[in-house]
């Protein structure tokens, strides 16, 4: 005869189910940071972001806005940089039952240069990434760490912590 006694897994169950959501809340900002990471990286420079040789007109100049090359000569620089990349922000909220984690950049053109169907061609063209490609290729990493966050809580029921 083989008798399996689930007395003592029914009343640790909430016990686990609340260290789980513990760690995985802890591990959240690092979870999103990977993505946040792999979104925010510059593309190359491109003539977008450097004066014509010998011209005058508009260029950008990263982290720092709009210039303006002069015909007599002098440029005028306007700090309307909103500093993209240095921006996102991370929220975690949820429960024993669901933990969710939430990036995002309050700039107000943040969306058009990460969110895919938002994203402008000259963006896409440029190689800047979305939050959803991005996402896409840190699957593997998150999922890895979301298994050793489990292994570890489980390792540590195992030995009759808490």
């Amino acid at each position: 005869m083989i008798v399996v006694n689930l007395d003592n897994l029914k009343r640790s169950l909430p016990r686990f189910r609340k260290d789980l959501s513990r760690s995985y809340h802890r591990e959240m900002p690092d979870l999103l940071g990977l993505v946040e990471d792999d979104v925010s990286e510059y593309p190359p420079e491109t003539e977008a972001n450097r004066p014509k040789f010998g011209a005058w007109g508009p260029y950008y100049i990263r982290r720092v806005g709009k210039a303006y090359r002069r015909k007599s000569g002098g440029t005028t620089i306007y700090l309307t940089s909103e500093q993209l990349g240095d921006n996102w922000k991370r929220r975690t909220r949820g429960s024993d039952v669901l933990v969710v984690g939430e990036g995002s950049n309050p700039v107000s053109y943040a969306d058009y240069v990460h969110v895919r169907r938002k994203q402008a061609s000259f963006h896409k063209r440029r190689g800047w990434r979305t939050a959803e490609d991005a996402l896409a290729r840190q699957r593997m990493p998150i999922f890895r760490t979301v298994v050793r966050i489990t292994e570890r809580v489980v390792r540590r029921f195992n030995r009759g912590g808490s």
